[in-house]
């Protein structure tokens, strides 16, 4: 399906309307995760891996739409918790991953230290430390 045909099967005339209705809420390499607003007032979560309608949730508001897209950037954080290897600390020294209160970033924190950012910017982050690289060398690279 080209990006035109998915735009009119979400009830806009034109890709150029998709994407001024839409907005990300992830660049996950090459992948850009969306929210958008139909014309018909739904809202749907997408990315543009593969446009095709199997692959679109639809909600009736944006807070579900924003909620469903932001419980899939917390996974894919915590994938990247875990090959660090700061997930599994024990019950003080464990980083954990969860949306902050606006619903639009992320807070990475243990019982030490805390760190708030875009998902984006923690992922950015995550991917310069090799596998294994440990506790330490964790809060060193999210030390603002």
């Amino acid at each position: 399906m080209t990006v035109f045909d998915f735009a009119q099967a979400l009830g806009f005339g034109s890709e150029t309307q998709l994407f001024e209705a839409s907005q990300a809420v992830l660049q996950n390499g090459d992948v850009t995760w969306y929210i958008t607003r139909l014309p018909d007032g739904r809202w749907v979560a997408w990315d543009d891996s593969e446009v095709s309608l199997e692959r679109v949730e639809f909600f009736d508001t944006r807070d579900e739409a924003e909620a469903f897209q932001m419980a899939g950037v917390e996974a894919v954080i915590q994938s990247e918790l875990d090959r660090v290897g700061v997930s599994n600390l024990g019950p003080s020294d464990s980083v954990v991953v969860a949306t902050a209160e606006d619903g639009r970033t992320v807070r990475l924190y243990d019982d030490a230290a805390e760190w708030n950012g875009s998902a984006d910017q923690a992922l950015r982050r995550l991917r310069l430390l090799p596998d294994g690289a440990g506790w330490e060398e964790f809060w060193q690279t999210f030390h603002d």
